[in-house]
């Protein structure tokens, strides 16, 4: 019988911090969602062990969940843990047999085989008929009791064949934005350099990206290498002093403050937080010259607390669906929202149909939607509510040689 023993400890520290007078004397647990068949043990000394018959249990996914009532009656919030019921393992010889395996999503037509003595297969793919661009392999074992292993999948490149002959390279063309049909063509240098004398004044201010690929004398075309740039307001070199201050909380811009600057260009507000709901929240601040300009946004998140001391003492963050990062500070009241993030090892959910490959590094260029959640902790460990944002169209690089799928895992990159 398959029986799991759970060790929950100062459970009142976890979910019951206003309470931390209190002793914690009863515990209540539950399988899934069978609150109705609750288990209640009492708490000795803020520790108890609980032994738990998971028999009855279909393999899965399942999930744990633990109150705790301190002598008070007051009943804490729910902690619930999730846990996987694994198949049993028959006895006997388990040894491979066979092997499946298919290209793309084509699993109607895959290809069997058996496994050699020392477990090894050695494929002879033919990968002629494949397209041009991003492929992937897919590819599972069977054993002798008949058991299905998962599948392993692996990406790759079907590149054009690259004819004999000189290869130099003769012109290059570029374009702004997506702007293709408008491109501009140019001889390349003996040198193989490329002199751009690119005349920007039409272009909106904001963001843009020049594009450019260069033709080789077999008129192959190279990959297409993008750079971003921004296009900002000009200065006409006129004084421009600062006019006034503009300031608003959170996302709340409609209704931002506007103050007149003083002299000596500072800003001094009346800053007025008692309608704000408990946790974190961001100051929002720019400055506008007498011209009308604008300039950029200057950020401060700040915590709003009921407690006596307020201090932030650490704060965390993550991406998309990743574990959250936490970086302890030294405690002050507000904390700077500047924040370095390295993006190289995160992964795409799915690869886009207009990315690119960079020949050179062997890497697939897509853009992608990004979550970046923060919280900030005081110096009692309280969190805030978290402040989740969507930076649009980030750019990932993704290696097609290192993703796999395993039990568990799967990475949803469609073949183009």
């Amino acid at each position: 019988m398959n029986r799991c023993i759970f060790i929950l400890a100062w459970l009142a520290l976890c979910c019951l911090d206003v309470m931390a007078q209190n002793a914690v004397t009863v515990c209540e647990y539950w399988i899934d969602r069978q609150f109705d068949n609750r288990t209640s043990v009492p708490v000795t000394d803020g520790t108890l062990s609980a032994e738990i018959d998971l028999a009855p249990l279909d393999v899965g996914l399942h999930s744990l969940s633990i109150r705790v009532a301190d002598s008070n009656g007051i009943m804490s919030a729910v902690l619930m843990k999730y846990f996987m019921v694994l198949p049993e393992v028959e006895g006997g010889d388990n040894g491979l047999t066979t092997y499946e395996y298919w290209l793309d999503r084509d699993f109607e037509n895959r290809v069997s085989g058996s496994v050699g003595d020392d477990g090894t297969v050695s494929l002879d793919l033919d990968i002629t008929s494949l397209d041009v661009g991003l492929h992937c392999i897919s590819m599972r074992v069977n054993d002798k009791l008949a058991k299905t292993g998962g599948v392993l999948m692996k990406y790759f490149m079907v590149l054009p064949e690259v004819e004999g002959g000189d290869n130099g390279l003769t012109t290059y063309e570029y374009w702004l934005d997506r702007d293709f049909e408008n491109r501009v063509s140019g001889s390349v240098g003996d040198g193989g350099t490329v002199s751009l004398d690119l005349d920007i004044t039409s272009l909106d201010v904001g963001l843009h990206c020049i594009s450019m690929r260069t033709i080789d004398k077999l008129t192959k075309a190279s990959g297409v290498l993008m750079k971003y740039f921004m296009v900002t307001d000009s200065n006409d070199g006129t004084e421009n002093a600062i006019a006034c201050y503009e300031y608003w909380i959170d996302s709340n811009f409609d209704n931002r403050v506007k103050v007149e600057a003083t002299d000596d260009d500072a800003m001094s507000l009346d800053l007025d937080v008692e309608g704000l709901k408990r946790g974190m929240h961001t100051f929002n601040c720019r400055s506008i010259d007498d011209a009308g300009q604008v300039c950029g946004v200057y950020k401060k998140v700040f915590m709003v607390s009921d407690e006596e001391q307020p201090m932030l003492a650490a704060y965390g963050y993550w991406l998309n669906d990743g574990l959250r990062t936490d970086t302890s500070i030294d405690p002050q009241t507000t904390l700077d929202a500047d924040l370095t993030i390295d993006i190289d090892s995160l992964r795409p959910q799915e690869i886009r149909q207009d990315y690119t490959f960079d020949v050179a590094t062997g890497l697939i260029h897509t853009g992608a939607d990004i979550t970046l959640g923060t919280q900030v902790f005081n110096a009692g460990g309280v969190a805030s509510v978290a402040v989740v944002d969507t930076i649009k169209d980030v750019t990932l690089s993704v290696d097609p040689h290192i993703l796999t799928a395993d039990v568990g895992q799967t990475y949803l990159l469609p073949a183009m």
